[in-house]
């Protein structure tokens, strides 16, 4: 028996780690409109689950497992209400569930389980709550119990009450996605780029950035070559380097200018210093540019660590659009 049950721990606690990722993934973001990392979600929800179950043990032993798998059992059931009502009034919903709401019949015998269900487990938490409150000698603790009590009573009245009061507001529910607005194709193709700031890195990739920036820009657009300098002495000294490589920098800047000037109406060059991201997000800024253009290397994961990464960490920096030539 001990072997079996121990079983069907491993396995309820399976089932209930996947639907508990499910249902928290289709309410946070069908219901909270809040989409984050799944890989992120997955870890919160189940170091929820496992954290406080190890603390315990670490506090208190292995010798009072058993008793902490009857208290999980307790809590297991002070809320088992709590998913079982707004269950009911969820499917008995035909605005949400349409041809599959369940008919009167069926909502009838739910409520009555339901309710079956909050009465047991209601006497279940006065029973232990009352064994606890006898082996208690501290007069606070027995107020903190009895408090808590009243305070399930309540969120439960309250978890079967509020469904029904908000159903008159359901008109004013929002969408998964903000409401189609028309527009004009006009509207969009007469938005050219006026300044686009091109970041270059001295490889070969500069060569696919530039073709890309020609094919983006008019004639009438003002075009900014970017090159970060990463020297030892730059770290400290900033704009006022004078070091070989900065000088050197400049000159390749001004070779690449040469090339694309009689193209476009104006065509500048500037260098930054030290940090790319910092330093590429504060020229865009400072020029007013509306488009960045970058490379991308081709490399990622452990690659991105050795060499570095920056159109990741940069888009997050700045406000316009960037152009990730590869």
């Amino acid at each position: 028996a001990p072997k079996l049950f121990a079983v069907a721990l491993i396995l309820a606690g399976q089932s209930s780690t996947v639907t508990g990722t499910l249902a928290g993934q289709i309410v946070m973001e069908g219901y909270l409109h809040l989409r984050i990392n799944p890989v992120l979600r997955r870890i919160l929800t189940r170091l929820l689950a496992v954290v406080p179950a190890v603390v315990v043990i670490l506090i208190f032993g292995e010798k009072e497992v058993g008793s902490l798998l009857i208290f999980s059992q307790v809590i297991l059931s002070m809320q088992l209400a709590f998913a079982v009502i707004p269950l009911i009034h969820f499917v008995s919903d035909k605005t949400k569930m349409g041809n599959f709401a369940i008919n009167t019949t069926t909502k009838f015998f739910a409520w009555i389980i339901a309710f079956i269900i909050s009465f047991l487990n209601a006497q279940l938490v006065y029973e232990e709550v009352n064994k606890w409150m006898a082996n208690s000698e501290s007069y606070t603790l027995n107020i903190f119990l009895v408090a808590l009590e009243i305070g399930l009573l309540v969120l439960l009245l309250l978890t079967f009450f509020i469904p029904i009061m908000l159903k008159k507001n359901e008109e004013n529910q929002r969408e998964i996605h903000e409401p189609f607005e028309k527009f004009t194709l006009e509207e969009i193709s007469n938005q050219h780029f006026k300044k686009i700031v091109v970041a270059l890195d001295f490889s070969k990739t500069d060569r696919k950035v530039i073709n890309y920036a020609t094919q983006l820009a008019t004639t009438e657009s003002a075009i900014i070559l970017v090159h970060i300098v990463e020297s030892a002495s730059a770290k400290y000294t900033g704009e006022r380097t004078n070091d070989e490589e900065s000088l050197s920098d400049l000159k390749c800047l001004e070779q690449y200018a040469e090339i694309i000037r009689p193209l476009f109406n104006e065509t500048k060059i500037e260098l930054g210093y030290n940090n790319r991201i910092n330093s590429i997000a504060e020229i865009c800024k400072r020029n007013q540019a509306d488009l960045l253009i970058v490379g991308s290397h081709g490399h990622r994961g452990f690659m991105d660590f050795i060499f570095g990464e920056t159109i990741n960490k940069l888009r997050h920096r700045v406000n316009i659009p960037v152009f990730i030539a590869k």
